[in-house]
C-alpha cells in the first residue's frame, strides 16, 4: 500500500472514485501512511512475530530451497539402472535427495539398502528439497515419473510451484481424477501440505486448499491457469527453456520509466504501460493471443459491477441514507472515529469477500459522508483503500496470505493472532497520518 500501483485494490478504489466524479489520486499519495506502516509493520513482526506465531523450526520454511517433497519415480524398460544395485547406480549419493523406499512387485524395501538390485517396474520414492526434486526430471538419471506426473519431453518448459486457491474447482478431487494434464497442460509431480510432504501414490492424493504443488509446466500452461483462477503462482523452480534476458531488462527499465513519467505528470500511467505492452510484443516476450488470455475478466467484472452498484446506490439515495446512519459516529467520536469506522467496515467485509468487492460497496457511502460533513475526499478514498488492502486476519483475506499458509506451516488461528493487532495498528497509524496530512 505504499504507492497507487502497489495493489489492485488501490487502483480500483482510485478508478471508482474518478468514475464517481472525484479527482484521482497521485501515485505517491498512498505513501504518506503506507511508508510509515511498512516500517512499523516490519518492526512489529520482528518484535512480536516469534511470540505470536508458532515456532515451526523445520517446517516453518518461507523459501523455495527449504520445502521438502516426496516424489515417486519408476524404473522403466530400457533404463540403464536395470540390473544395478542402488549403490552402483549412484542413487545413494544424490545431492540433497534421499532414497528411502523401493516398491517391488512382491515386497516393499524400506529402508532402501545399498545392495538392493533394481529391476524393471520398481518404484523408487525419494525425499528432498524443491531444487533437488526438480532434478529428477533429468533423463540422464534413468528414472521416469508415473503416468499422472509426466508430460512429453518436448512439451516441458519449466518446473514451478503453485498454491491451490480456496475456490479451486479441483479441491476435494484426487490428482488422477482432476484431469490436470488436459485442463492445464501440466503434471503434478509432488505435493506439500501445511509444511508436511505428502507420500504415497501421487494419483490418489486428494487436493486441498492451500496445498503446494510442484508441477511440470508445458506450453500454454500459464495462460490456462490464469484463466482458471484455481491456483496462485509461487515460484519458478527450474527453467527448461532460456529466457529472453535482453527483453526482460528492456521491460524492467521501461517499467521504471513509466513510473517516473507518471510521477512527473509527463505521460499518464495507462499510456506508458500500454506502450510497454506493445514493446513486449515486438520483442517476442508475448503474443497477442496470450494478452487476451491473461486479461483478468473476473477483475473487470468486479470493477464494472462495483461501479454499477455504486452509481445505483448514489442515484437511488441509498448511499446518502446509509451515510446519514453512519454520521452518528462522527457526532459521538469525531472525524477520527469516523475514519476508523470506515477502515474497519471495509476490512471486515474483505475478510468474507474480495477486497475489490468490499471497496466497491463501502466507497460510495464513504464519499457521501465526506461530502455531507466536509472531509477531504482523498483522505476518504485512502482510508477505504487501506481497509481493503490491509487484510491480515484470515488466510483467505488476500491471495498472498494463502501463498504463505502452506510453506509456513500456519493454521487459521495464527493469522488471527498476528493479524488482529497488526490490522488495528495499521488502522491507528493510517488515521493519525491522514489526519495530520489533511489537517483533520
Amino acid at each position: 500500500c505504499v504507492t497507487l500501483i502497489g495493489t489492485s485494490t488501490n487502483l480500483i478504489a482510485n478508478g471508482l472514485a474518478i468514475e464517481y466524479g472525484e479527482e484521482g489520486l497521485r501515485i505517491f499519495d498512498f505513501t504518506y501512511a503506507g511508508l510509515p506502516m511498512l516500517v512499523i509493520g516490519i518492526i512489529f513482526l520482528l518484535v512480536f512475530g516469534k511470540r505470536l506465531l508458532p515456532a515451526n523450526e523445520a517446517d516453518d520454511i518461507t523459501e523455495s530451497l527449504g520445502r521438502e517433497y516426496c516424489i515417486e519415480t519408476i524404473v522403466k524398460a530400457g533404463s540403464p539402472l536395470i540390473g544395478k544395485t542402488v549403490e552402483d547406480a549412484g542413487l545413494r549419493n544424490l545431492e540433497d535427495l534421499f532414497l528411502f523406499e523401493i516398491i517391488k512387485r512382491n515386497r516393499i524395501v524400506r529402508p532402501a539398502t545399498p545392495d538392493v538390485v533394481l529391476r524393471q517396474g520398481d518404484k523408487l520414492l525419494f525425499v528432498g528439497d524443491t531444487d533437488s526434486i526438480a532434478e529428477l526430471t533429468s533423463p540422464k538419471l534413468g528414472l521416469s515419473l508415473p503416468e499422472p506426473s509426466t508430460l512429453p519431453a518436448e512439451d516441458i518448459e519449466s518446473v514451478v510451484e503453485l498454491v491451490v486457491s480456496p475456490s479451486s474447482s479441483l479441491v476435494n478431487t484426487s490428482v488422477k481424477d482432476s484431469d490436470f494434464r488436459s485442463l492445464f497442460n501440466g503434471a503434478i509431480m509432488a505435493i506439500n501440505r501445511d509444511g508436511e510432504r505428502i507420500s504415497g501414490k501421487i494419483g490418489e492424493v486428494i487436493i486441498r486448499p492451500g496445498d503446494l504443488l510442484m508441477v511440470l509446466a508445458g506450453r500454454d500452461f500459464f495462460n490456462r491457469i490464469n484463466q482458471s483462477r484455481d491456483f496462485y503462482f509461487l515460484s519458478y523452480v527450474k527453467e527448461i527453456n532460456k529466457e529472453n534476458r535482453r527483453g526482460a531488462l528492456v521491460l524492467f527499465f521501461g517499467l521504471l520509466l513509466s513510473i517516473g513519467f507518471a510521477v512527473t505528470g509527463l505521460v499518464p500511467l495507462l499510456t506508458s504501460l500500454a506502450c510497454l505492452v506493445v514493446l513486449s510484443i515486438i520483442l517476442g516476450m508475448q503474443k497477442l493471443s496470450e494478452i487476451k488470455n491473461n486479461v483478468d475478466f473476473d477483475l473487470i467484472l468486479i470493477i464494472a459491477m462495483g461501479l454499477a452498484l455504486g452509481k445505483a446506490m448514489i442515484n437511488s439515495g441509498v448511499a446518502t441514507a446509509l451515510a446519514d446512519r453512519v454520521v452518528f459516529i462522527h457526532e459521538d467520536f469525531g472525524i477520527y472515529g469516523l475514519l476508523i469506522g470506515l477502515f474497519l467496515m471495509t476490512n471486515i467485509l474483505t475478510a468474507f469477500m474480495t477486497s475489490k468487492a468490499a471497496v466497491a460497496i463501502i466507497l460510495p457511502v464513504a464519499l457521501s459522508i465526506a461530502h455531507s460533513i466536509g472531509i477531504p475526499i482523498p483522505a476518504v478514498i485512502l482510508i477505504v483503500a487501506y481497509g481493503g488492502a490491509a487484510s491480515f486476519m484470515t488466510p483467505i483475506g488476500y491471495q498472498t496470505n494463502l501463498m504463505v499458509y502452506g510453506p509456513g506451516g500456519y493454521r487459521f488461528k495464527d493469522y488471527f493472532k498476528i493479524g488482529l493487532p497488526l490490522t488495528l495498528l495499521y488502522c491507528i497509524v493510517a488515521v493519525i497520518v491522514l489526519g495530520y496530512v489533511y489537517g483533520l
